[in-house]
């Protein structure tokens, strides 16, 4: 299997972001599982690319192939990672590939974390096996959420 790098999103990077958000999957393993129009995407999307606690990257593979999307935002006590594995590319082990990247761009000294949804047996792997461990469950939203956690 190919390596994933990460490069910044753009603006330029919209239109598959918002497929990506908009997918069936992603939104019912997504906090907000409805569907988000054209305009609201790009507001968030340009808020979420000057804030400087937050960093947006497009996965990609083969250096042109894009298989995902991930996330990093910091506070002041950890840095809390996400991803989206593009429909077309699921099942290749490229979440893990992801987290690893995502674990390795945030680097320093924070702890890494991540909530996911406990029916989304695809990312609690990819992040167990990148060495983040149970930390909590959640129970909200009439959802079950796993917390998991990576010190530095």
């Amino acid at each position: 299997m190919t390596d994933v790098s990460l490069r910044p999103a753009s603006l330029d990077d919209a239109v598959y972001l918002l497929l990506l958000r908009n997918d069936k999957l992603t939104r019912a393993n997504s906090r907000s599982t409805g569907e988000i129009s054209r305009d609201q995407h790009l507001r968030w999307l340009t808020q979420m690319l000057v804030d400087p606690r937050r960093r947006l990257y497009i996965a990609v593979a083969n250096h042109e192939t894009c298989v995902g999307t991930g996330r990093l935002d910091r506070c002041d006590v950890d840095v809390e990672l996400s991803l989206t594995v593009d429909p077309l590319h699921r099942g290749r082990g490229y979440a893990r590939q992801i987290v690893r990247a995502l674990t390795l761009e945030a680097g320093g000294t924070l702890p890494k974390t991540a909530e996911i949804a406990t029916s989304n047996i695809p990312s609690i792997l990819a992040f167990l096996h990148e060495g983040f461990t149970p930390d909590k469950v959640v129970d909200e939203d009439e959802r079950r959420w796993l917390w998991v956690r990576r010190e530095s």
